[in-house]
């Protein structure tokens, strides 16, 4: 027997032990107090529930022995690495969760990654966390310390049964032990304010029962972005949460978005409808126009708001494309001239994305009365009439212009004269994304991204959905699925070489 195949012998047996084991304490309550110490100025975190992932895990196994052979074969997985020597002396049956944070005192306010864990062992925990073997600086601290691994560019916090582990976003950043100090203080000390005593939405997420969730506040998370910045998620929503189960096939995805304020949205259509063949990504939602109208401040003039004077609230948004060319915004700074006690404006031109070539987006809006609409348009003399369509200047944007069209009822705006072809679909609530049409048709805008993006292809993501199931007046929950590799295969079974191999980078 080669070595590949005495690795893949001995990693089931092992693999199916551990959770046995955990499995044998599934009746038992767990305790997950150091979930508690999550800071509160968190950006995003995601909690993995080990004891539900045992449960499930071991019911797959029971029931189907022979699956496990159908995700892991040698002439697959030619790069697996051998299993650890050792246990990493965490208590298996808690939740584990990874944060990121900022530390705005640091050099161009760096970006940290931190893991918490209930622990077991504690010397085994650190044992485990020092790759290089190397001897750590360490730093006694309010009953607990902090261990600097210089050479591995880690630390690692312990207070009491609690590790956690630092390490910088941008692997080019050096830590020191004083950045370890200060999260200690801001996560163990008595001033220190949790972020499920400041959220009450990742308090609720705490209590969730599901294999994987993310929280991340309205700053962050799947609605940041491209559309999300367009249609003014911040004013919707404070807070989202992404609960992840693998199921049969696909995985499971229950979102809460935790609403700013009531009567925010408004239930209409829950029709399911797919993505056409010109959309990337859909948005639709059915909102209250009477609090939302200054959405479409940032995409039309201040003199064509009559455009939305009519919206029903229904709004459907889409990217059809990506463009290759920068987009540029007017940027104005105050300058005081003390000589002269005058303030003066100065006027500059910035690139509006510097890191991502943007989308060409279609939006549509519902309107009353269509028609009417579309003859005071024709009675503006800012919006210039071409082919079928109009078209003016996009605020605060460089000789870019918003097309528009009136099709019946529905007022289209796009980026492009080309999705004016666009037909909307209306619905309380829904998202739909093509991972694979989104990652084929984005052109990278550097060398780092050519390198980059052609690896997510490697986790065969195919596509993301979401649909409205109910709203209470502190969130909405919408129900998904999340498409990735083989139909036929146990969405448990998919993720365990992907797990394998990033706990043994860890």
């Amino acid at each position: 027997m080669n070595k590949q195949q005495l690795i893949k012998w001995s990693f089931w047996p092992i693999l199916v032990a551990v959770i046995l084991i955990v499995y044998s304490y599934i009746s038992a309550e767990a305790v997950n107090k150091h979930l508690n110490f999550i800071p509160a100025h968190a950006k995003a975190v995601v909690v993995v529930d080990s004891k539900y992932l045992a449960k499930d895990f071991f019911e797959l196994l029971k029931f189907n022995p022979t699956k496990i052979d159908e995700v892991l074969s040698v002439e697959e997985n030619n790069d697996i690495n051998e299993l650890p020597a050792e246990l990493p002396g965490i208590v298996p049956l808690e939740k584990m969760a990874f944060y990121l944070y900022q530390d705005t005192r640091t050099k161009d306010q760096q970006f940290f990654r931190c893991f918490i864990a209930s622990l077991s062992d504690g010397s085994q925990f650190l044992r485990k966390m020092n790759g290089m073997r190397e001897e750590a600086i360490v730093a006694n601290i309010e009953g607990g310390q902090v261990h600097f691994f210089k050479e591995d560019n880690k630390l690692v916090l312990i207070k009491e049964n609690i590790g956690l582990v630092i390490e910088p976003i941008n692997p080019t950043f050096k830590l020191n032990i004083a950045i370890g100090e200060e999260h200690y203080m801001s996560v163990f000390s008595n001033e220190a304010i949790s972020l499920s005593e400041e959220s009450p939405s990742f308090s609720e997420t705490l209590r969730q029962k599901n294999h994987v969730t993310i929280w991340s506040p309205n700053e962050e998370g799947m609605l940041k972005g491209f559309v999300g910045e367009m249609i003014g998620v911040d004013k919707m929503f404070n807070s989202q949460s992404i609960s992840v189960n693998l199921i049969d096939e696909n995985i499971e995805t229950i979102v809460h978005l935790f609403l700013n304020e009531k009567d925010l949205l408004i239930e209409k259509s829950t029709d399911i409808v797919p993505l056409n063949n010109q959309e990337l990504l859909r948005l639709s939602m059915s909102l209250n126009p009477k609090k939302l109208k200054d959405y479409f401040q940032s995409l039309i003039p201040s003199e064509n708001y009559f455009l939305t004077d009519t919206w029903t609230g229904q709004i459907s948004t889409s990217i059809i494309g990506f463009r290759n060319e920068p987009v540029y915004k007017l940027k104005a700074d105050t300058l005081i001239d003390n000589s002269k006690l005058d303030t003066l404006i100065q006027i500059d031109t910035v690139e509006l994305s510097r890191l991502v070539n943007l989308p060409h987006f279609a939006l549509a809006i519902e309107l009353e009365d269509g028609k009417t609409v579309r003859e005071l348009i024709r009675m503006d003399s800012t919006i210039t009439a071409k082919d079928g369509y109009f078209y003016t200047k996009i605020p605060n944007l460089i000789n870019e212009n918003i097309y528009i069209k009136i099709t019946g009822n529905d007022l289209l705006l796009s980026s492009t004269p080309s999705g004016l072809k666009y037909k909307p679909s209306y619905s309380t609530f829904a998202f739909n994304m093509n991972i694979e049409g989104l990652i084929s048709n984005y052109p990278p805008k550097d060398m780092l991204q050519a390198l980059f993006i052609p690896t997510i292809n490697k986790f065969d993501f195919k596509s993301f959905e979401m649909y409205y199931d109910k709203m209470n007046d502190d969130f909405i929950c919408l129900n998904g699925k999340l498409e990735l590799g083989k139909e036929d295969v146990h969405s448990l079974l998919k993720v365990v070489p992907f797990a394998f191999n990033m706990a043994s980078d860890f």
